[in-house]
Formats: C-alpha cells, structure tokens, sequence
C-alpha cells in the first residue's frame, strides 16, 4: 500500500522543527519523569500545550504508556478548538502513516476503516489542521515508544452531548484489548482575564491547585456525572470535557486510578495572571484482567 501521511501542522510553531533538537527536548523531560512499571494500564489524562509549558507534565502520562510491555496499539482521543462539528467524531480516512519532524508512525488503518463505518463517525479534515489536542500527544509518544512496533488511531471529537458520550464510549471500549491503550488529551482550568475566568485574585496558585483537585478527584472515582456537574458549578475551565466524559463511560470495572503529575504554566513564567493548568493521570485494568 503507498503511504498517505497524517501531516504534523505545528512542528516549528509549538514544538521544534528541528529533529535533533526535538528529541533531545523530549528524551530530557520523559528522563525527568522517570519510568513506571505498571503494565496494566488502560488510559492515561496529559495535557496538550507547547512543550516549554505542558512537556513535563505530559512525559509522565507517556512514561506510562512505555511502561506497557505488550503495546501494539495507542487510540488518541483529542477533541477540535475551533471547528463545528456537533456530536461527531472525525478520523483520517486516507492517511496510512503519521508524519512528524521525528519520523513516521503507522495509523491502525484495518480499525479507522471499521470505525467509519459508524455513523457517528467520518472525516473533516479541518479538523486536523493547526488543532492542539491530537498532534502534541504524537511526537512525545514516539520517543516514549521508540523502537517498539506499534500503530495509531487519532481521533478528533467534536461538541459532544451526553447521549453522544456514551455512543462514543460504547463504539471505543470493544478497541481496549491488554495490547491497546487510550489517551485522553485535556488541559485543566484556564484562569485569567485572557480566558474569561477570573473566579479568585488572591493565593492564585493555591487557588488552583484547590480548584482542579476538585476536578481531578471525580475523575479518578470514575463519577462521569461527579464531573461534569463540577464543571458545571464551578465553572472550571476544561478544555477537555468531551475526551474525559468520554473515558469515565469506558472504564472497566475495579479499575484503579492516580494523579502521575501537575503543573501550570503559571509556575513555568512566574506569573499567574494568565495560567492554564496540567495534569497527567492513570488508569489501570484489574491484575486479574
């Protein structure tokens, strides 16, 4: 088969374009976070910032996935900023390989073909273009996964209800086999006058931390209505509403859960006026699975 290439459309403006200069980035940062040793892990949380801000935090939700031995397969589960698409999913329907600055990563065509052959799901390719959620997962997973055989299946949601969520949900879960793993892109709380959403001015970092602990803590329960009706009393600025509700309807039972890391990138610049909050999390299969 000719390759067609899922195209990066932030190297060089989020991240380096530079090869070397990349690797190195990410090498340094999956170092600092240090390796992990749990190989029943289910689905990981890590945010999608430029790596000068979200990498840290992101490298330990990779970690994670590395530390699955018998990988084969990753499912990226991202969502559009910009692009209308309400309760549909898109996928790359003509692509055969993902092509970043680090190399190609073959997509998981057999499963992208079967997946759209539901109706909730087909293939905008706006979607893809200039959006966060999905590419800044990519390069970090492929020198996390260096080495290993393993393919991909970027998925873009769109504006997700809750009947639509559990759809999702339903269509994904029979895709979680022990070779698979899920992750689920989300910044936490954008706070500031940049954001709209000032709800403190004093012991802002403390603050925060309160604030998406409150978030944090639902999911880790797996309490997909504790979540959103946080979200909703609180206002918390969640990017990633949508991927989340979608991962608390798939969890399997007697799942565990833990927070892996946080950060901001208020403590990143010095200066909390304007912060959007990281965190990665995990969430692993029963042993007996």
């Amino acid at each position: 088969m000719n390759s067609t290439y899922m195209e990066s459309t932030l190297a060089g403006t989020w991240y380096d374009d530079h090869p070397g200069r990349l690797r190195s980035e990410l090498k340094a940062a999956l170092s600092e976070a240090g390796s992990l040793s749990n190989p029943n892990l289910f689905a990981v949380i890590t945010p999608h910032a430029g790596y000068a801000y979200s990498g840290r935090c992101a490298a330990h939700g990779a970690q994670a996935v590395a530390a699955v031995p018998d990988l084969r397969r990753v499912i990226v589960l991202g969502f559009t900023h910009r692009i209308r698409l309400p309760n549909a999913v898109s996928v790359p329907s003509q692509a055969t390989a993902y092509r970043s600055p680090l190399g190609n990563t073959p997509l998981d065509t057999d499963t992208i073909a079967n997946l759209l052959e539901n109706p909730l799901v087909t293939d905008v390719s706006a979607t893809r273009r200039g959006e966060n959620s999905v590419e800044m997962q990519l390069p970090l997973l492929q020198v996390a996964l260096e080495g290993r055989d393993w393919s991909l299946v970027p998925i873009t949601l769109g504006q997700l209800d809750d009947a639509t969520r559990l759809r999702v949900a339903q269509t994904l879960a029979p895709l979680m086999d022990a070779g698979t793993v899920l992750v689920v892109s989300s910044d936490f709380t954008h706070y500031g006058p940049d954001f709209g959403y000032v709800p403190f001015r004093n012991d802002i970092e403390a603050n925060l931390r309160q604030l998406d602990s409150g978030a944090i803590q639902t999911i880790l329960n797996g309490d997909a209505q504790g979540f959103a009706a946080y979200c909703s009393q609180t206002g918390a600025t969640i990017c990633g509403q949508d991927p989340i509700g979608v991962l608390l309807r798939m969890l399997p039972a007697g799942f565990t859960a833990q927070e892996l890391a946080y950060d901001t990138s208020g403590r990143a610049t010095g200066d909390f006026t304007n912060s959007v909050s990281y965190v990665s999390a995990a969430f692993y299969r029963p042993r007996s699975e």
